[in-house]
């Protein structure tokens, strides 16, 4: 027998080395568990799944329905300069004040009435049938005796506002053939005068200065029509929520955060102006100066979204809106103290092809990093607004024009001389 000493502990050679017993630590203890034990865990996590799988199968349409309100109307299509007037509740006193202005202006509205406040003004619901308006219906009335009574006083009621928009709403709605209808804005007429778009469902809650405000958004290019005679009228969906989310935390922070000039008001308007350094080659303007990059300049930012549904209305009414956007910007530059000092009007677009032949001058960028990320992040948005004509990934340039030319072509005098002709 040899003996060794390790930790002044004996062991035979024959004897293995055993780490545990030199601690003098016990084994571990082997925890062993039946077959039932093991089909219960089985059970127990096969349980929370389906739970899971319920909850989300329940509860992400309940939060698609209830709260982003998807398979109900809420705007038309951006191309057509048209508003979906829509008055909820009534018909009351603010209803007859309001068919009296709609009747003075020649502009067409949707109503929907509470079924059960109508039976107590049925003239007015005459009045508003007669006179051309659709009459829908709004609240939680049962939606077959709603209708019977709006019916009888003349009314094909074709569009409801329901309180609550759930799946048992959808459903009961699909099998009357009446289609739920929202709104893009809401709020008084003052109050959603600078926010319009094309294919807005508007839900005017008040007839403050109602008659001015038809006047002053009628000049700037829409018209009003209702709810059903609404083109492109959709429902609400994962694309129009996303296009609603990106406005909103992009789009009008970017135009907060760089002070632009908002050239929209109008209904065709594509254009917003900021001051911004120029970021393309050196250029010698007509009478020999040098304009240097980083030296500021007028920039154009396009609105994407209505450049993208008129070119899908048509390329010539696309190409005029943008002509006459440019008058916008040239208005600005002649009347606005902040591009007294300016000499150059540039912007970066997908659409040189355009700029070009309007008098501008376009190069590649200069840093292909840049142009990467402006065509992947361009070429989104034009998916994400919901291009169908062009299906090509574009390429990003700059395009620029000297302050003198760009004045002589869009110009009040070029403006003058247009109308002349």
């Amino acid at each position: 027998m040899r003996k060794s000493r390790v930790g002044r502990v004996k062991c035979h050679a024959s004897e293995p080395y055993d780490t545990l017993s030199i601690l003098k630590l016990p084994p571990p203890k082997v925890l062993k568990r039946s077959r039932g034990a093991h089909e219960r865990v089985a059970a127990r996590a096969t349980l929370r799944l389906a739970l899971l799988g319920a909850l989300l199968a329940w509860g992400v349409p309940w939060l698609a329905m209830r709260r982003a309100n998807f398979g109900v109307l809420r705007e038309g299509h951006g191309g057509h300069p048209e508003l979906a007037l829509t008055f909820e509740g009534g018909p009351d006193d603010m209803t007859a004040r309001v068919l009296d202005v709609l009747a003075e202006k020649g502009a067409k509205a949707t109503f929907l009435f509470d079924p059960a406040r109508a039976v107590a003004r049925p003239e007015l619901v005459r009045r508003a049938v007669g006179e051309g308006h659709e009459v829908g219906g709004s609240g939680s009335l049962g939606l077959r005796r709603g209708r019977a009574g709006l019916a009888t006083l003349g009314a094909t009621v074709a569009v409801w506002r329901p309180t609550v928009y759930d799946a048992t709403t959808a459903w009961r709605l699909e099998r009357a053939n009446v289609r739920a209808v929202g709104w893009s804005l809401r709020g008084t007429p003052k109050a959603v005068e600078d926010r319009l778009e094309p294919g807005n469902i508007v839900a005017l809650t008040s007839d403050d200065g109602l008659g001015e405000w038809l006047d002053s958004v009628g000049d700037r290019g829409y018209t009003f029509v209702t709810v059903s005679h609404l083109q492109g009228a959709r429902t609400e969906a994962t694309r129009g929520l996303l296009v609603r989310m990106w406005r909103r935390v992009v789009d009008e922070r970017f135009d907060r955060a760089g002070h632009l000039d908002l050239l929209t008001r109008r209904a065709r308007g594509l254009t917003r102006l900021g001051l911004a350094p120029y970021e393309g080659p050196p250029l010698t303007l007509p009478n020999g100066d040098v304009v240097q990059p980083g030296e500021p300049a007028a920039e154009i930012h396009v609105h994407s979204k209505r450049l993208v549904t008129l070119v899908d209305v048509g390329t010539f009414v696309a190409l005029r809106a943008f002509r006459d956007s440019l008058r916008d910007v040239a208005e600005q530059l002649q009347t606005n103290p902040k591009y007294e000092e300016v000499r150059l009007v540039f912007a970066f677009s997908l659409f040189h092809e355009v700029l070009e032949p309007l008098g501008f001058q376009s190069a590649r960028l200069e840093s292909e990093t840049k142009e990467r990320v402006l065509s992947m992040g361009m070429n989104a948005l034009r998916r994400l607004y919901g291009t169908r004509t062009d299906r090509r990934v574009l390429r990003p340039r700059i395009s620029w024009v000297d302050r003198e030319a760009f004045l002589r072509k869009y110009g009040a005098k070029a403006k003058r001389r247009d109308e002349t002709v």
